[in-house]
C-alpha cells in the first residue's frame, strides 16, 4: 500500500534548495555548514517548501568520535543536507588550525526558531517525548501547530522500526524534530529520506526539548564561554554520561592530531 504524506494542503511551490549555503568547512572528515543564525532560521521557516525530504544534523564531539569509529554508518553523515555544529570544542579545535566553525548547539537552533512569530504557521512533528513531556511543550508553545508522532523502542531492522517509519511518512508536517536519542534519531531521519518522503526538513533535536521546557537547566553563561558546557553536562546526570564526557570524549584530541 503506497503511504501518502497526509491530506492535501495548499502550501508554496516545492523547490529543490533554498538560499545557498555561505560556504562549507571540512574538518575532521566531516562538512560543515556555515550559515549565519538568522539564515538557519530563516532555512527552518521555510522547510514546507523543501522537496524532497531532508535532514539536518548537529555534531557534537561524541557524535564526530562515533562517526570516526563507525557507530553511526557514514551514508548517515554523507546523507544529511545541513550539518550544524554543536559543540564548542569543537570550535575551538578549529580555531586552533586557522578555521571559523561557529557553535550553534542545536537546543539554540530549536529555540530560535521558535521564538520567531513566523514560526506559528510551520507544522510541526515532535517524535520521540513521552505524552507528559509533548503536554508540558504545548503549555510553553500553546500556539504552535505541534504534532506528537510516538516513538516506541526503537531498534533498526526491525517491524517496529519500519513501522515507525511509515508513520512518518504519513504525517503531515513540515519539520521534524526527532528527539530520540543518538544515533536513533539520525538513523530515523536517514531511514525516511530513503524511503521517499516527498518534503520537509527532519532536524536531530537530541535534548533540545528537554531545555526548552525547562526539564534540564542549560550551563550558565560563564560556563559556555569557558568551554565548560560539557562540565555542567556531566555534573547534571554523571551516572548517565560519565563515559560519554570522561572515556570517549577525549578521544576527540587524538583524531585531531591524527587528521588534518
Amino acid at each position: 500500500m503506497e503511504l501518502q504524506d497526509g491530506p492535501a494542503i495548499m502550501t508554496p511551490e516545492p523547490v529543490t534548495s533554498l538560499e545557498p549555503c555561505v560556504g562549507k568547512l571540512a574538518f575532521l572528515g566531516l562538512d560543515f555548514d556555515l550559515k549565519s543564525r538568522a539564515q538557519w532560521t530563516d532555512l527552518l521557516l521555510s522547510a514546507g517548501q523543501i522537496a524532497p525530504f531532508q535532514y539536518l544534523v548537529t555534531p557534537n564531539v561524541d557524535h564526530v568520535v562515533s562517526f570516526h569509529e563507525g557507530i553511526v554508518p557514514a551514508e548517515v553523515y554523507t546523507g544529511a543536507a545541513y550539518k550544524v555544529c554543536d559543540s564548542r570544542i569543537l570550535s575551538k579545535l578549529a580555531s586552533l588550525r586557522g578555521l571559523t566553525l561557529e557553535a550553534y548547539p542545536g537546543s539554540d537552533l530549536v529555540r530560535d526558531f521558535l521564538a520567531d512569530p513566523r514560526s506559528k504557521a510551520v507544522r510541526i512533528a515532535v517524535f520521540g517525548p513521552s505524552a507528559g513531556d509533548f503536554a508540558l511543550l504545548r503549555t510553553v508553545y500553546p500556539e504552535h501547530d505541534l504534532l506528537l508522532v510516538d516513538a516506541p523502542m526503537l531498534k533498526r531492522g526491525t517491524p517496529v522500526w519500519d513501522e515507525a517509519v511509515a508513520r512518518l511518512l504519513a504525517t503531515p508536517f513540515d519539520i521534524l524534530l526527532s528527539c530520540v536519542s543518538f544515533p536513533k534519531q539520525e538513523l530515523i531521519c536517514h531511514d525516511l529520506q530513503v524511503a521517499g518522503r516527498t518534503h520537509g526538513l527532519g532536524i536531530c533535536a537530541g535534548a533540545s526539548l528537554d531545555f526548552l521546557t525547562g526539564k534540564q537547566e542549560r550551563a550558565p553563561e560563564w560556563m559556555k564561554t569557558s568551554h565548560l558546557e560539557w562540565l555542567h553536562r556531566l555534573l547534571s546526570d554523571p551516572k548517565r554520561l560519565w563515559h560519554r564526557y570522561l572515556v570517549r570524549g577525549p578521544r576527540i584530541f587524538l583524531l585531531f592530531l591524527s587528521k588534518k
